[in-house]
């Protein structure tokens, strides 16, 4: 459920590896690595260009000394969240900064100028249309119910603590 297939060929189609071969296993520590959000990176919308194709067309004249690789954020198909934090499919290119072909040249020119490319992917943050969450939501059984917090209100109808969203709302709701 929510899986991507065969996990490992479709990040390959993508272009990108979960592991290389003979990768040192932290050459990060040391790496000058800049992120890069797609959705606000010269996005122009009404000139066809995504946040992708700009930030791959930019790598001609962008130069920065050093540099080893991108941290790509909020890349993911998700949901109204500007930063992306409501992913709705882990597998997908948010349509608003592009394709997954436009994905792999970024990828192409960034490896042409060995530069590595990561993806902010966080797992914790999923969508209420994600198919984890809407398999957690059916059912207390449901192999998905441990996956978030699913808490009944108070006996007036209160939230069950007072856990709060930024800007002071409750961050309980029901379904």
């Amino acid at each position: 459920m929510g899986s991507c297939g065969d996990n490992e060929s479709q990040w390959q189609n993508l272009g990108l590896h979960t592991k290389q071969a003979g990768m040192q296993n932290n050459w990060w520590r040391a790496a000058t690595i800049l992120e890069v959000s797609p959705r606000d990176f010269k996005h122009t919308p009404d000139l066809g260009l995504s946040g992708l194709t700009a930030l791959a067309d930019s790598l001609v004249d962008l130069v920065v000394p050093g540099l080893e690789a991108w941290l790509l954020t909020s890349v993911l198909a998700s949901g109204s969240d500007p930063y992306g934090r409501d992913v709705r499919n882990f597998c997908d290119v948010d349509p608003r900064v592009g394709t997954q072909h436009e994905l792999r040249q970024l990828l192409g020119q960034s490896r042409a100028r060995n530069h590595r490319v990561l993806l902010d992917v966080n797992l914790a943050c999923t969508s209420q249309y994600h198919p984890w969450f809407q398999e957690s939501s059916r059912s207390a059984d449901s192999a998905f119910a441990s996956w978030y917090i699913w808490c009944d209100p108070r006996s007036d109808g209160t939230p069950p603590n007072n856990w709060l969203l930024p800007g002071g709302t409750s961050a309980w709701v029901w379904f």
